[in-house]
């Protein structure tokens, strides 16, 4: 046999053997080398789609984002995340997109088996980042994104991030050109939060109904800043109310703009501004933005009468572990957790779920099953409860002056007085910063509360701007700290009487990063009564009676966070 013959049979001879213990050890290895099961939450769930013909993968969860390809039936889908009517899926070949749940066999009961979503912002740092449709410069890129521009991260593969876009939209970009922390989302971060579905005007499919707009002339008509003729000294509504399930707050008058965050059913907004089809309005948590005009109706004297008594409520959560989702029911992914004990501002309430804000001062749904309104800061009752009352300035520091030489100093102790003397009668505890007109600096009023281990704070103010047309209340409160939640519940209680109390526009509750309430350690807040640089707010803080009105509202609103009215 040649030497050719001779290699060829040693090569056979060699696969038999080599064959022989490969099937030895795929047959033993089980004993030895025990397959240890993946962690099935990390693994996304693998639906179908399920139509007769086609179905399209977009860019964003809606028929207004552009088809990026066309699924046959029984498509394998990886899915990723939920949204109202919606799924982000990734496909076998890497690319992501969104589809219509209705043509899948997705079910709720995979919701919970969703991967976890980041929910944090990263800033671009090159000049142009390109945005593809996969994990990797071999995808199609879909858009670009300018230096500066803020995305919300859903997930992270290597470098690669899965991201929402300001339009809506989602793509991967290389978080290599990109900056950010992880989960620290402060207030005016939450604008970029992962939204639910909306009803804004688009195209209407049967996998995602909307509301469509009859006759505009129609739904306009009567709304606020709309005056008869002849009837320029008519009062107008401040407030309106949300009409649709969902309604996009956006950061400018057109759909173009970002999105603030979603508004929920029967939402109370301040009204501030309109522009043809949209109104600026503010949230009682002080966030501003625009919303369609279509989505809302004006409320009369009545109607906020019932929305007053709805107003944001502090609850504790009594679940070990509790979860946040992005909209009202099981339906919706969740976005959060938060754990026994936490505190939870609800600021509204649909069919079972309430609408919060978390100590981290994200937002989200939670069951109300799992939540108290039993606050513990009733625990002890009245008489043990110590509330510091904080009248700003004194003495050589004069803080405002109004037009016509009304001192803020002398109009924040004249409030503060009653205020303590009321609080007193019902059995509080009560400190005052100040009793007299003399100068306190700052350090002395905290150390005062911080010795005094005090319950409240409450720094009382007025207001100025150079713009004399500028009239309301507003109320502060200072974020990152553990009582943040608690905080932002008293300015809230407090704004909302007063402003209803001296009959001002009310421009919301806002973070601020005064030294008073940035360094205490208990809830506390910062009120501005009124602006003295406006000539009818300053005669009305100069009047005596306002001033007691004034009082009595601050008190009405510490009566409520204890839940003693």
């Amino acid at each position: 046999m040649s030497s050719f013959g001779n290699s060829v049979l040693h090569t056979r001879r060699l696969g038999k053997s080599t064959a022989l213990i490969l099937t030895l050890l795929f047959l033993i290895a089980p004993f030895f080398f025990p397959v240890i099961p993946a962690d099935a939450a990390t693994i996304p769930p693998q639906v179908e789609v399920q139509c007769a013909g086609t179905l399209n993968l977009r860019s964003g969860p809606s028929t207004a984002y552009p088809i990026l390809a066309r699924l046959p039936s029984a498509t394998p889908l990886h899915v990723l995340f939920h949204e109202t009517g919606w799924l982000l899926v990734r496909l076998n070949d890497g690319c992501t997109g969104w589809v219509a749940v209705n043509y899948t066999n997705f079910s709720a009961s995979l919701l919970d088996k969703l991967p976890p979503i980041r929910a944090e912002n990263v800033i671009v740092k090159a000049d142009i980042l390109n945005v593809r449709s996969g994990p990797g410069t071999g995808y199609h890129r879909l858009d670009q994104v300018r230096q500066g521009g803020t995305l919300t991260v859903y997930h992270r593969q290597d470098e690669w991030l899965l991201v929402r876009l300001a339009d809506g939209s989602t793509g991967w970009v290389s978080g290599n050109y990109t900056e950010g922390q992880k989960g620290n989302r402060g207030p005016d971060e939450v604008k970029k939060e992962i939204p639910q579905a909306h009803t804004e005007p688009q195209e209407k499919t049967a996998a995602e109904p909307i509301v469509t707009m009859e006759n505009p002339a129609e739904t306009n008509r009567g709304l606020p800043g709309e005056q008869p003729p002849g009837e320029s000294g008519t009062s107008l509504p401040t407030r309106i109310v949300v009409t649709a399930s969902s309604l996009r707050l956006r950061e400018g008058p057109g759909l173009q703009y970002d999105i603030v965050t979603s508004i929920p059913l029967n939402t109370m907004l301040n009204l501030q501004e309109e522009r043809e089809e949209w109104l600026k309005v503010s949230l009682s948590d002080g966030r501003e933005g625009w919303v369609a005009r279509v989505y809302t109706m004006p409320l009369t004297v009545e109607e906020e009468d019932v929305a007053a008594a709805n107003r944001p409520r502090l609850a504790t959560v009594i679940a070990s572990v509790l979860r946040v989702r992005s909209g009202p029911g099981l339906g919706f992914s969740q976005v959060d957790r938060v754990f026994s004990g936490n505190h939870l501002l609800v600021l509204n309430e649909e069919k079972g779920w309430n609408y919060v804000q978390l100590p981290n001062n994200n937002y989200g749904w939670v069951s109300s099953d799992y939540t108290s309104y039993n606050s513990p800061a009733t625990a002890g009752g009245e008489r043990n409860i110590t509330i510091v009352i904080d009248p700003g300035h004194g003495g050589r520091d004069r803080g405002a002056t109004g037009i016509s030489g009304l001192l803020e100093k002398e109009v924040n102790l004249a409030v503060a007085l009653q205020v303590g003397e009321m609080l007193g009668a019902r059995g509080f505890n009560v400190m005052m910063t100040r009793s007299s007109d003399v100068e306190i600096g700052l350090e002395n009023r905290i150390n005062m509360a911080e010795r005094a281990k005090t319950d409240l704070f409450v720094s009382i103010h007025a207001n100025a701007h150079p713009n004399r047309n500028i009239s309301g209340t507003e109320a502060f409160y200072a974020p990152g700290k553990a009582a943040s939640p608690q905080s932002f519940y008293l300015a809230t209680l407090l704004q909302q009487e007063i402003s209803r109390a001296l009959q001002l526009p009310s421009l919301g509750t806002k973070t601020a990063r005064f030294q008073v309430i940035r360094e205490t350690t208990m809830p506390s807040a910062l009120i501005e009564l009124a602006f003295l640089s406006n000539a009818r707010d300053e005669a009305l803080l100069r009047a005596p009676q306002a001033q007691k009105k004034a009082a009595e509202a601050i008190v009405r609103a510490i009566l409520s966070y204890y839940n003693a009215v």
